[in-house]
């Protein structure tokens, strides 16, 4: 959001009613940006996990076909 697009909706807005839509819209952006970040990371660790649970469960299979040989 931009000055210019609240000075078109609003155009009676004071300087400081639209620095205080402008901090909120800010806000909003930086809250929704780390939120997600952090679903990234859990994404990327969830992924890691299933990629060891996946190994693990490889090992296993092959130990287990070993066994029966």
């Amino acid at each position: 959001m931009k000055r210019t697009d609240i000075t078109t909706i609003f155009p009676e807005a004071t300087k400081e009613q639209i620095d205080q839509l402008l901090d909120l819209n800010g806000a909003d952006i930086a809250k929704a940006k780390g939120e997600a970040d952090k679903a990234k990371g859990d994404l990327d660790t969830y992924r890691a996990d299933l990629e060891t649970a996946q190994k693990r469960i490889q090992e296993l299979e092959k130990a287990g076909n070993d066994l029966q040989a």
